[in-house]
């Protein structure tokens, strides 16, 4: 049955990587990027209609008694993967609202929105970290003193709309973030101590050092990683990537990651 599990998926994947080299073959990127903003768009009004009740739960932090707090988990998703996923979803609709006309940049700010909303909801502190990262490596690297001075009736209005906020609900806001990020969380707050994810990392570590050389070299193959699999999860997206494709490949896809970003 786990032979079957892990065949099918490669296939899966195979094919949603398949499908894409052949997008990008003969779509431009303009076109790519509308696709993906309509898919975002259906997937968003779908999950509202679905899911409105939980999602709001979520957002207002509802907890259930003998459980706590309950991230939102829209399609049955893991919630850092919802933070992933609709922090792709903020970063989209920022380029569309930059680049795009009519309908989609009209409504780009909304959808935007509920991208941000989603990623609180999901309390996903990693999604929002990268989402952050990425948006000010590219402010940094596109920084210029003409581009902020053509707009700084909109900066002097976002700060005259934004100041007054902060001054009269900064305790509240503080107080929601805590609160939807767990930051005082017992099992996920900043005092948690990793909640054992060290230890995983060490096993993670051990389990591709304690491996054949061809299986640590070529690696195991899709989903060979997770935690029916080898017993644990290994709470890290590089000790994954090393264990299902190798050290050589692994390695290679980590440095492509980083030269992508830097390029």
């Amino acid at each position: 049955t786990d032979n079957i599990y892990l065949a099918s998926f490669s296939v899966i994947y195979l094919f949603a990587i398949s499908s894409i080299i052949i997008l990008v073959r003969y779509l431009s990127l303009d076109e790519v990027l509308r696709c993906l903003a309509f898919s975002y768009i259906f997937i968003i009004i779908y999950i509202l209609l679905t899911d409105f009740n939980n999602f709001i739960f979520s957002l207002g932090v509802g907890e259930v008694y003998g459980k706590g707090f309950i991230r939102f988990q829209p399609l049955d998703l893991h919630p850092n993967l919802t933070g992933f996923i609709f922090s792709a979803g903020i970063i989209l609709f920022l380029i569309i609202h930059k680049f795009e006309v009519g309908f989609l940049k009209k409504t780009s700010w909304l959808f935007l929105l509920l991208c941000i909303l989603f990623v609180l909801s999901a309390s996903a502190r990693a999604g929002l970290l990268a989402c952050f990262l990425t948006i000010l490596f590219v402010i940094l690297r596109n920084l210029n003193i003409f581009i902020i001075m053509d707009n700084y009736k909109k900066i002097i209005f976002s700060l005259l709309f934004f100041i007054p906020v902060l001054v009269f609900y900064f305790d509240d806001l503080i107080n929601y973030i805590i609160k939807i990020l767990e930051l005082d969380s017992d099992t996920r707050g900043i005092d948690s101590g990793g909640t054992g994810r060290v230890e995983l990392w060490k096993m993670g570590i051990n389990h591709i050092s304690s491996n054949s050389s061809i299986n640590s070299i070529l690696g195991e193959g899709l989903r060979a990683s997770s935690a029916d699999v080898i017993g644990f999860s290994t709470e890290s997206s590089y000790i994954t990537i090393i264990i299902e494709h190798g050290l050589i490949l692994g390695s290679l896809l980590i440095i492509s990651i980083y030269f992508f970003v830097l390029v």
